[in-house]
């Protein structure tokens, strides 16, 4: 099929950066559905008003950002040993978790290693949690390598670090590298890093927020 019948990418591309979540996999849906039944067992008037859109909002964001960020939303007045067992059971309900991957992203990954390109996932995530949701998926042997917050010295998106750290890793310009994203957070990450930035909506962000953005290509 070819690569380049799947996503529109300059042909100088030879390094594919892939987010994880909402472009590898449909980690989305289990947080619509958790994140409210978490707030419910806790905070049971207010779970009700949690809505979709907040969720999809910081989505993007580390466990510790989303949660912090949720608070906030919610007014929830929680204190930090609440919000660490929050993020604690997140965690573990991720890990519990065999997600699906999202639409057309294996023959995206298969079809760029026959193209001989460098595939890495660039993610939000600590490597060691990247690696463990994606190895039951079956692609981690077409993936060359896992970037997280450890090599961006802790720097989320959407600063660009961990995207300039991909592209360093990579051997690359930013210009040869292709990023897929599915929030107008990561594609600007992305995009200040110097990449060409595709946007999928199968995650975060809607296609109409991705196209007028400004930062996908």
């Amino acid at each position: 099929m070819g690569i380049r019948n799947l996503l529109k990418v300059p042909d100088v591309t030879r390094a594919l950066l892939l987010d994880m979540d909402g472009v590898i996999i449909d980690s989305l849906a289990l947080d619509l559905s958790l994140v409210p039944q978490m707030i419910q067992l806790k905070w049971p008037d207010r779970g009700r008003d949690l809505l979709d859109a907040s969720i999809r909002r910081h989505f993007p964001e580390p466990l510790p950002e989303f949660w912090r960020s949720i608070a906030v939303d919610l007014d929830l007045g929680i204190s930090e040993e609440e919000l660490v067992a929050l993020i604690e059971s997140h965690d573990e309900a991720r890990a519990l978790q065999r997600f699906d991957l999202c639409p057309g992203v294996e023959e995206i990954i298969r079809e760029g290693s026959k193209a001989g390109l460098w595939i890495a996932v660039v993610s939000n995530n600590q490597v060691s949690d990247i690696r463990s949701i994606l190895e039951p998926t079956g692609l981690m042997n077409l993936v060359d390598a896992l970037i997280g917050l450890e090599q961006s010295g802790g720097v989320p998106k959407p600063e660009p670090d961990i995207y300039l750290e991909a592209v360093k890793a990579a051997s690359l310009s930013a210009h040869e590298c292709v990023a897929v994203e599915d929030s107008v957070i990561g594609a600007s990450a992305a995009k200040a890093a110097g990449c060409w930035v595709v946007g999928v909506a199968t995650g975060s962000s809607s296609f109409e927020e991705l196209s007028s953005s400004g930062m996908t290509d």
